[in-house]
């Protein structure tokens, strides 16, 4: 810590404070408003620490180990207070702060529009009345779909639904609550309806003109790509170009990172040079073009890093001090976190951060070993050696520090990427320059500018043919599930050590950590639930069903994948729903993310219960996303037009097609699942949804009993049933009062209830009949429309339940 400390400062502060915000993460005082002495309180304690371990490099003699213990301790404690106010403290007239919600009427100013492949529009805007009374601070609203999109600066006024934002409802998924917390938005508005929309005082920024004037240079795809790579807007692009760049590795370019703010400083410091302009001159001159172009692009993390890096790489010459990256890395990562502490939390701050740390840490070491084997296998090779060995130690440098922030972000490596950023990286520096040329002779209004947008259409097609080629390959990338993420950063970090070692213990104790890391992934492998114990996982699929059994020995079965993008789903105005109707494929937007992040690219069998599209519609996306042995349907169901379809899907991706009925036991590794019902006959004349596959499975610890909405009918042929008792019960037909009848209940004798159902759906859902006699059962009962996702761990027989949005957590000893 002392050599680093003495050398990198900054970077220590920086390490220290995000230590504090990441052990802070989670803890918000209760009540919108926190005491202003927190932040007097975080100042006297980051103050002087940093101060202390930025002035200790002076040939003074160190502190003691518990002095420095002491300083870093006390960074640590800043970096928690300034994130816990950051996302707690609002004035009193901050619209958060405000009693009001449900329907209401604001009158807002755009601030920021955000467009997404799907077609929804999203916007960030000032609050500047909330029922006629002034406030102020930032709303997310969910722009009505159809309505004319506004523009920054746009006066508008709305009626909508005022709300907190919800965290997380599945297992793993996207926390949007926290992610608009840590940019200071507190509330939502969303079931909206347009009263008046005043564009006078529209402004068009710089942004806005690079956008309109590359898209007409640059048509079609080629173009949407280019303001992509030069302003970091990438929602508009093709979804299949965008999983490309993704399963390619390539991404990265699609950031405006050190990629584009190295070019502009490139160019601005070539042009002054040119001017003949003194070379400390023209470094000062190159700031203020950096700060305009994060005034352009705006301030995301990666721009301001990079920004802020090349700043204190340039400051340095001119101060006379010799330059340090990772000091630079570091005070760059104060600053932002300073500004803003929930940026620890973001995906660009992470990966621009990691990539940078990769390469610093990685990159002259490896160029060195791979330069060194290209010349022992190839002597005549060169220059040509050392131009392959840099740029390959570059791309695998930056990879390697992203790695274990994809892993537990996506659930995904690129194996392509080191191959496909040799490409990949010079087309988009060809295709930026290009751009920024083009931009520049189309405002001196000169010919130029036709012959540079056309080298900008032919870099980006090739760049968009390349990465479209090589991430459709199958092997282009691999599924590792998030939670071997701890395992990536520790071979990472053993990794560098061994490399930059030069004795024997460093070397040793590198070797020591890869092996630890080895050993944990060895563990992670073996043990926890789908590998040493069943897991079910009751999923927040809105107004559908979709339950994941994870058996042992990595055994997986689907039982539905809830609505698909052509149901339409009615919601009541004053609900949590995102508006009035939902067509929305969350077999798509929740199954498929799940599986991925946990690595499950096989499933041995996908049940749909019965043909309603609440059930069905997301089976297709689960279909294409994942490998499934076997598809099973109710008796009769094959034919069934509602499902020809997925069943014509299935029989594409080699899918066994199979009907099941009572009577019926399907063997998963050691566990077996039995069909309950419906039986052959009585699913010919009965109604679709008591001709629901029910199905029951014994696990170590409890018993499941998946009930589809069957009820009073299939119910009632159900009492005789072997096999009916079970510990967890997912509920029928969403809660309905015809199902869950008091016999029924009965002989099931549930634990556990769980009831999967939507926020606001129009059919009243949860029955309070039917909840009454689950509860007078003796059953505790989970909603997902209330709790989110439901997790049960069947283990050291015992079940364990947690639910993810509301946080509650049951335990039954069996």
């Amino acid at each position: 810590m002392k050599t680093l400390g003495t050398r990198a400062p900054a970077a220590v502060a920086a390490l220290a404070l995000a230590a504090g915000a990441f052990l802070a993460r989670g803890v918000v005082p209760r009540g919108v408003l926190a005491h202003p002495w927190t932040l007097a309180v975080t100042l006297l304690l980051a103050l002087p620490a940093a101060v202390n371990l930025v002035c200790d490099g002076t040939g003074r003699a160190r502190p003691a180990l518990a002095t420095e213990v002491a300083l870093l301790a006390a960074l640590v404690a800043a970096g928690g207070t300034h994130c816990v106010v950051h996302r707690s403290m609002v004035p009193r007239e901050h619209v958060a702060a405000s009693a009001v919600s449900g329907r209401v009427s604001v009158r807002v100013r755009v601030n920021e529009v955000r467009c997404s492949a799907s077609g929804a529009t999203n916007v960030v805007a000032n609050a500047l009345e909330v029922d006629g009374v002034p406030a102020e601070g930032p709303l997310w609203v969910s722009w009505p779909r159809g309505a004319l999109r506004p523009g920054a600066g746009d006066v508008a006024a709305l009626e909508g639904v005022l709300s907190a934002p919800e965290a997380a409802r599945n297992p793993g998924a996207f926390d949007f609550a926290s992610w608009l917390r840590s940019r200071g938005v507190h509330r939502t508005l969303r079931s909206c309806a347009i009263v008046a929309l005043d564009a006078d005082d529209r402004r068009v920024g710089p942004a806005d003109w690079v956008s309109a004037t590359i898209r007409r240079r640059v048509p079609g795809v080629s173009g949407e790509l280019l303001v992509g790579l030069l302003l970091g807007r990438t929602r508009e692009l093709p979804d299949e170009l965008s999983e490309a760049f993704r399963r390619s590795g390539t991404v990265h370019v699609l950031a405006v990172s050190g990629l584009h703010v190295g070019f502009v400083v490139l160019i601005a410091h070539a042009v002054l040079r040119s001017l003949r302009v003194p070379r400390r001159a023209a470094l000062a001159l190159v700031l203020p073009v950096l700060v305009g172009f994060v005034a352009v692009v705006g301030p995301r993390p990666s721009v301001v890093r990079a920004s802020l890096m090349a700043a204190f790489l340039m400051l340095a010459p001119l101060i006379e001090r010799a330059s340090c990256p990772i000091n630079s890395l570091g005070a760059a990562a104060i600053v932002l976190m300073i500004a803003r502490p929930g940026c620890l939390s973001d995906l660009g701050f992470q990966l621009s951060f990691s990539a940078v740390i990769g390469i610093l840490l990685l990159h002259e070491p490896l160029a060195r070993a791979m330069r060194s084997v290209i010349e022992r296998v190839a002597p005549a090779a060169g220059r040509f050696s050392h131009w392959t060995s840099a740029a390959l130690a570059l791309s695998l440098s930056a990879q390697a520090g992203v790695a274990p922030v994809l892993v537990g972000t996506f659930g995904r490596l690129s194996l392509i990427s080191p191959v496909a950023n040799l490409a990949a990286v010079p087309l988009a520096g060809l295709s930026v320059a290009s751009g920024t040329a083009t931009l520049a002779f189309d405002a001196l209004g000169t010919w130029p500018s036709a012959a540079f947008g056309a080298v900008a259409w032919s870099s980006c097609s090739l760049l968009a043919a390349v990465t479209g080629l090589l991430g459709a390959a199958p092997w282009s990338s691999v599924g590792v599930a998030t939670r071997f993420w701890p395992a990536t950063l520790g071979a990472v970090a053993g990794l560098s050590i061994v490399l930059r070692a030069r004795t024997h213990r460093a070397r040793g104790a590198g070797g020591a950590l890869v092996a630890a890391a080895v050993a944990a992934a060895v563990v992670l492998s073996v043990a926890g639930p789908g590998r040493s114990y069943p897991r079910v996982v009751l999923f927040d699929v809105g107004q559908g069903d979709s339950v994941l059994l994870e058996l042992p020995r990595r055994q997986y079965v689907l039982v539905d994948a809830g609505p698909g993008p052509g149901t339409l789903l009615r919601y009541d105005d004053n609900s949590r729903a995102e508006g009035s109707w939902r067509p929305r494929d969350l077999g798509a937007a929740v199954v498929v993310p799940y599986l991925e992040r946990e690595a499950i690219g096989r499933l041995r069998m996908l049940v749909v219960t019965h043909a309603h599209a609440d059930h069905y519609g997301g089976v297709a996306s689960v279909l294409a996303a994942v490998r499934v042995d076997t598809l099973a349907l109710p008796p009769g169901r094959t034919a069934d037009p509602r499902l020809a379809s997925i069943v014509e899907l299935a029989r594409k991706r080699r899918t066994r097609v199979v009907e099941v009925a009572r009577g019926r036991t399907m063997a998963f590794g050691s566990t077996s699942v039995r069909v309950l019902s419906p039986e052959r006959e009585f699913a010919r004349r009965c109604s679709e949804n008591d001709a629901s596959v029910v199905l029951s499975a014994d696990l170590a610890g409890g018993s499941v009993l998946l009930t589809g909405d069957i009820e009073d009918a299939a119910e009632g042929r159900l009492l005789g049933a072997r096999g009916i008792a079970a510990d967890l019960l997912k509920v029928p037909h969403h809660g309905s009062d015809t199902s869950s009848t008091t016999e029924f209940l009965g002989r099931v004798l549930p634990s556990l209830a769980v009831v999967q159902t939507g926020a606001g759906n129009r059919h009243g859902h949860p029955g309070d009949d039917a909840l009454g006699r689950i509860r007078r059962a003796g059953a505790l009962v989970a909603r997902t429309d209330l709790d989110g996702a439901v997790v049960v761990d069947f283990c050291g027989g015992s079940m364990k339940a947690r639910c993810v949005l509301s946080g509650r957590e049951l335990s039954f000893e069996n």
